[in-house]
């Protein structure tokens, strides 16, 4: 990892710095620009694919919204010192290392994920965050481990990151945050953190309106919100009991969940009622 800065003199464009250029040379290859930096107020920029063993030549120009270009700053040359060391891991109740994952749920759903950065910084500076999440503890970055998010560290400071768990039915999940640095070294693993989900009861919803008149078939349409649906009914009620008219253990792409031939049924009321059931028996 690299950080140029740079001052600017005060402006005499009469059009405007549109963008300042960051221009990079590895050993003897062809120069090629690498950056470019809109915000003309910013006087830096870090460069975290700088190759190991290399030496690097860095120059910066400014170009103004006419496309006209400033002459070259100075150049300057940097050897990359190798970094094999990788960050450390991710410890439980290591104070003098990253501390693993918080894990507690939102008011929104889903999984709060926070970590604390290494007090010990590392050599090539920690660049990014690896989040992995599996259904089972696990000890690798392969499978069953999946890698959901890659963060940056933010400007606040702040360490976290939400998990919706779309697509997720476990309710048992495991967690583990790792550290990457400037080298591209990824730091080891350290035990996954687990959290155990509760598990609301589904949510359905008829889309249906009160005191409707129908003739022939109709068509009963509705939404089943549930990680874990083991089945819906859709039933009927004349006046003598509610009769199951149609079931499914899969929620219909078409919201379609059933359909009711009204000619079969006493001329009368008719209540139409859906009910969902999880895989823990809960139903609603």
């Amino acid at each position: 990892m690299v950080t140029l800065d740079w001052h600017v003199d005060p402006p005499t464009d009469n059009v405007g710095v549109q963008a300042v250029e960051i221009w990079r040379r590895i050993g003897t290859s062809t120069e090629k620009m690498i950056a470019e930096q809109a915000d003309a107020d910013i006087f830096s920029y870090t460069d975290f694919a700088v190759p190991g063993n290399q030496p690097c030549e860095y120059r910066v120009r400014a170009r103004d919204a006419a496309g006209n270009v400033q002459e070259w700053s100075e150049t300057v040359a940097v050897a990359e010192v190798p970094d094999n060391q990788p960050p450390v891991a991710l410890t439980i109740n290591l104070t003098t290392g990253i501390d693993s994952p918080t894990l507690k749920l939102t008011t929104t759903g889903g999984v709060m994920v926070d970590w604390c950065a290494d007090p010990a910084s590392d050599p090539s500076g920690v660049v990014m965050y690896r989040i992995y999440r599996a259904t089972v503890p696990f000890d690798t970055t392969s499978y069953p481990a999946e890698m959901i998010a890659e963060i940056r560290p933010s400007a606040s400071g702040e360490l976290r990151w939400h998990d919706v768990l779309a697509d997720v039915e476990d309710l048992t999940l495991y967690y583990v945050v790792t550290a990457v640095d400037g080298c591209g070294n990824e730091g080891e693993m350290a035990a996954p953190a687990m959290i155990v989900l509760p598990d609301p009861v589904p949510v359905v919803t008829l889309a249906l309106s009160d005191n409707v008149l129908v003739h022939g078939v109709m068509s009963v349409s509705g939404t089943i919100v549930d990680n874990a649906l083991n089945r819906y009914e859709c039933a009927f009620d004349t006046g003598g009991g509610f009769a199951v008219f149609a079931t499914d253990t899969n929620m219909p792409a078409s919201g379609v969940l059933g359909t009711l031939d009204t000619t079969k049924l006493p001329d009368g009321e008719c209540k139409i009622r859906l009910t969902a059931f999880d895989n823990a028996g809960q139903s609603t």
